[in-house]
């Protein structure tokens, strides 16, 4: 990412949200196949089809699939809410718009969610097939649950900044 030496903090801004928009739309391009190859896996294995690698083969591919296509598609969800805000970004001429702050929620939210859900089916599928999940504590559910505690506290604080926009145009 290249920067003029006398680019604005504006400019500087947008190059910013515009290369993690390009990134985002690769990531979301790619997680989008993983997604389809995971449910394509699952069917397979459920109408004893097999699946696509040796990775699955054994008595436990059924809940190793089911356990990787439930993260893949968690952040598929996030990646794609994570790229509809920059896009907003982009053609925002404030970052301190209440359709941001939304957008931030939202990840947030499907972050939240994510790693709760993480932390309840990973003990539940260890306890169907050992190999698979975490037998106590899911540590990277408990992580991407705070990480989504944190986009929850972004989220506020742009709200917050919404306000105090809205007050600063009134006044003007």
């Amino acid at each position: 990412m290249k920067l003029r030496k006398n680019a604005t903090v504006e400019e500087k801004y947008k190059n910013v949200c515009k290369y993690i928009y390009g990134y985002s739309l690769g990531g979301l391009a790619i997680l989008c196949l993983l997604s389809m190859a995971m449910v394509v896996s699952v069917v397979a294995q459920l109408i004893g089809k097999g699946s696509f690698t040796e990775m699955f083969a054994d008595d436990a591919g059924v809940w190793k699939s089911l356990y990787y296509a439930y993260y893949v598609l968690m952040f598929t969800a996030a990646v794609n809410f994570l790229r509809a805000t920059f896009k907003k970004l982009i053609s925002s001429d404030s970052p301190f718009r209440t359709e941001i702050a939304v957008g931030i929620r939202r990840l947030s939210r499907v972050l939240v969610w994510g790693g709760v859900g993480s932390m309840i089916i990973s003990p539940l599928l260890h306890s169907k097939a050992p190999v698979v999940g975490s037998k106590g504590f899911d540590l990277f559910g408990f992580g991407i649950g705070l990480a989504g505690l944190m986009f929850d506290a972004f989220s506020l604080i742009f709200e917050y900044g919404c306000s105090l926009q809205t007050q600063a145009d009134e006044t003007l």
